[in-house]
């Protein structure tokens, strides 16, 4: 085939390869594209990550092509949606889009006004409504009643896979709209499928570079191994990639970037043969070296290794790696100007992009020269060419540990990091305050110093993350500085974090206390301690396991697991908790015992009064922590220096809904509320202490 003949058969493929590329972008381009975010003004995202549904969309609930998805995590529950309604709802139409997995309805008080919605028994589109006090389910099963209950409010949640709401109408007892949203008019987005053309054009460009030169049949084999990488990716389920997200541990990421990741790595041995298909049209220019191409190489080589002064700690490895062209160069040097032409482009590589990402391109460049010589060296040095060929495979496992090394990474892969531990739970070894209050005189010659430590419910990042000073923490604050004395200045730490536990404050109390100077410590905990039993193991029984397995990651045998390569395999083949199976507390009553009488050697000490308090929760839930309530009020009474302070008197008067944003957290009002009682208590206390420190 002469030169315009190729030509237009390149262009033919592109053509092909840029409109098949666009008829799977349309098909299967949702799992690449970045999803939207919810509406928090219609929607209250009740997340059990605290994270999952508000920074990342796509690691929770989100808006997809078609329909709102509510994502059913592995490791946690899924997200509970909560519409915004101006009146308690009594009727709600659904329905679910195609790939919809079972819905979870509460409409009413619990239990009785939970249903479970499954698409292949009760249809697509569903009915729920409360007449005369019961509440009925229309669907295609036909009419069901559910049992009596109370109008009182709505969510929705996910069991067994992503449920997707194509549509949604609420209505009140009058039958007037309180919410109407339809969800299917979002597409595939104009970037997607842009995206999508460009490379489908591309793989096509690169398919007909390779596969003619081999003839028909190796050709078309050979294309069915290239393009099985990314076919097997474009055919994964939109809903796979966020399992697979939290199987490995990628807690900063969205399950489209892994997606598209994914999609990247399988195109690696088709862009490598395509390459070296390029790299081949200069193996027709053998010859040997000139002195100045050596010299150029050599000097590169040596700036490499004094710009990556990080290789000298790997000398033996370096040398190799380096030596790998210089091998066959000495074999063969007619091969010479080739190699060494083309190896500069590695040292660039390396010297641009450092040791990470750098190493392994550089690397796979090597691949893609040898590759496209190798019709050549089998003719002229075929052991030497094996050899090096041999070297290189070899090599790419330490560029891909290299790069990992090099990259955020190294962190998220830390098995010591790993060992039986949420990623949520990460940080605590090392307590930060997630806020501090300062008021009154600098040079006032007293102040006194409060530590708060708990939950997110002490923290109130979940409820209010860009206004802290909402939080309950901030709101005593504030009040005892409106009756601050004279000369006396106050500081707050507030150490409160999500997924803080009695486990994780007693094993830190001591850093807190030197980090804050504190003179009162105050502890509002529970619901992590108690409510939290998503294990069959309790905390202290995890920290146990993964403190023996980090001590064997110390020894010479454990060399192999702290290999990043070595770890995500495992975390990708790893057996996975059943969800299912039985689970304890993550704090049972006993260790929390335990952890409070830690924390009070540690306050007393210091003599520093320390108050314990049960975390304020709904009504019908807050008996769930009466057994809890009950020990801290035992440790209290056994010391002098604990305090009890039963917080549910701040909240008399008032609704539930007025006071929590879900069961556990604290509305303004409920900060408000909780932060005036703690200042009227805590600051006699406080104030007649004679520190000045």
């Amino acid at each position: 085939m002469n030169r315009s003949g190729r030509l237009l058969a390149l262009l033919i493929a592109a053509l092909l390869g840029a409109i098949l590329g666009r008829v799977l972008a349309h098909s299967k381009g949702e799992s690449f594209a970045s999803p939207s975010p919810l509406d928090t003004s219609v929607w209250q995202v009740i997340s059990p990550g605290l994270e999952a549904g508000i920074l990342h969309p796509g690691r929770g609930s989100h808006l997809g092509s078609d329909a709102l998805v509510i994502t059913d995590h592995m490791f946690f529950r899924a997200d509970r949606l909560v519409p915004r309604l101006a009146d308690v709802p009594h009727r709600v139409e659904l329905e679910l889009g195609p790939q919809s997995h079972a819905l979870e309805v509460l409409l009413g008080q619990p239990p009785t006004g939970m249903v479970r919605i499954y698409p292949e028994t009760h249809g697509s589109q569903v009915v729920l409504e409360i007449r005369g006090g019961s509440l009925v389910l229309l669907s295609q099963a036909g009419e069901q009643l559910i049992g009596a209950v109370t109008p009182d409010r709505l969510e929705l949640s996910a069991i067994d896979g992503s449920a997707h709401v194509a549509q949604i109408l609420v209505q009140d007892g009058t039958g007037q709209p309180l919410m109407q949203r339809d969800y299917r008019s979002g597409g595939i987005s104009h970037r997607t499928l842009r995206d999508g053309t460009v490379l489908g054009g591309m793989m096509g460009l690169m398919l007909a570079l390779v596969l003619p030169a081999m003839g028909w049949a190796r050709g078309a084999a050979l294309g069915v191994l290239l393009l099985l990488p990314p076919m097997a990716v474009i055919a994964c389920p939109s809903g796979a990639w966020l399992p697979w997200l939290e199987r490995l541990y990628l807690v900063d990421w969205a399950p489209d970037r892994l997606a598209v990741t994914a999609l990247q790595v399988s195109l690696i041995p088709l862009v490598v043969a395509a390459v070296g298909h390029v790299c081949r049209l200069f193996w027709s220019r053998l010859g040997p070296a000139p002195v100045w191409l050596s010299c150029t190489w050599g000097a590169a080589a040596l700036g490499v290794l004094i710009v990556n002064w990080e290789m000298s700690a790997f000398m033996a490895a370096a040398a190799v790696w380096l030596a790998i062209p210089l091998w066959l160069v000495r074999k063969d040097s007619g091969s010479a100007r080739v190699v060494l032409g083309l190896d500069l482009m590695s040292f660039v590589m390396v010297g641009t992009m450092g040791l990470g990402l750098g190493l392994l391109l550089a690397t796979l460049w090597r691949l893609c020269i040898f590759i496209g010589g190798a019709g050549f060296l089998a003719e002229r040095a075929p052991r030497p060419a094996m050899d090096v060929l041999f070297v290189l495979m070899l090599a790419v496992l330490p560029a891909v540990e290299s790069a990992l090394q090099h990259s955020p990474l190294n962190l998220t892969w830390d098995p010591t990091q790993l060992q039986e531990e949420r990623p949520s739970e990460r940080g605590w070894r090392d307590p930060l305050s997630s806020w501090v209050g300062q008021c009154g005189p600098k040079d006032a010659p007293v102040t006194r110093r409060i530590l708060v430590a708990g939950g997110s419910s002490a923290g109130g990042a979940y409820q209010y993350k860009d206004d802290p000073e909402a939080s309950f923490v901030a709101q005593m604050h504030l009040d005892l500085c409106a009756s601050l004395p004279a000369g006396v200045s106050l500081q707050t730490h507030n150490f409160g974090r999500g997924n803080r536990d009695t486990f994780t404050i007693s094993r830190t109390i001591e850093a807190m206390l030197d980090k804050s100077e504190a003179d009162l410590v105050l502890l509002y905990v529970g619901v992590n301690d108690l409510l939290a039993d998503q294990y069959p193991m309790s905390r202290k029984q995890r920290e146990q396991v993964r403190s023996e397995r980090s001590a064997a990651l110390r020894g010479a045998a454990g060399l192999a697991r702290r290999l990043r390569v070595v770890t995500a395999l495992w975390l990708a083949s790893r057996t996975l908790p059943d969800k299912d199976a039985p689970s304890v507390p993550d704090v049972p009553l006993a260790d929390a015992a335990e952890n409070f009488e830690t924390i009070a050697d540690a306050t007393r000490a210091r003599a520093i009064p320390l108050v314990l308090m049960t975390e304020h929760m709904r009504a019908e839930q807050y008996g769930r922590l009466a057994q809890y309530r009950q020990v801290q009020e035992a440790a209290a009474s056994s010391r002098v220096d604990v305090d009890f302070l039963d917080v549910r008197p701040a909240f008399e008067g008032a609704s539930d809904d007025d006071m929590l944003v879900d069961q556990n957290h604290l509305t303004r009002r409920g900060g408000q509320r909780l932060g005036v009682l703690l200042s009227e208590t805590v600051g006699p206390v406080l104030f007649a202490q004679g520190s000045n420190r």
